[in-house]
């Protein structure tokens, strides 16, 4: 073995245990933002303040939906980072993915 498969595949091996460390954050960030006690979408000021309720509910449903969009995000990031350190591991190793094709396949003509 040289010395660039052991880097290669140490690094790869690094690198999926990053991807897989931000997949593991953000499911842990995603059960917490859904087992919560306290109310998601609660007007975020007092009721005595004069912006009306409707509009600082609006408000607090758009922070909801920006944490769900971020927590989205964040899990393709993690998924594609893991999916790289796989490819890198691999790589080191000198796995070659072969892709095999089956040839279409003419129609066959039937008489009647």
């Amino acid at each position: 073995m040289q010395k660039g498969d052991l880097v290669g595949r140490i690094v790869g091996m690094l690198v999926f245990l990053a991807g897989i460390g931000i997949l593991v954050f953000v499911f842990i960030a995603a059960y917490q933002y859904f087992n919560s006690n306290a109310i998601i979408l609660k007007p975020s000021a007092p009721a005595t303040a004069t912006t009306p309720a409707t509009t600082r509910l609006g408000e607090s449903a758009v922070l909801l939906f920006g944490r769900i969009a971020l927590l989205i995000v964040m899990a393709i990031a993690g998924s594609q980072v893991a999916s790289r350190g796989i490819q890198l591991y691999f790589a080191a190793i000198g796995h070659r993915r072969t892709i095999t094709s089956t040839p279409a396949q003419e129609p066959h003509e039937t008489t009647e």
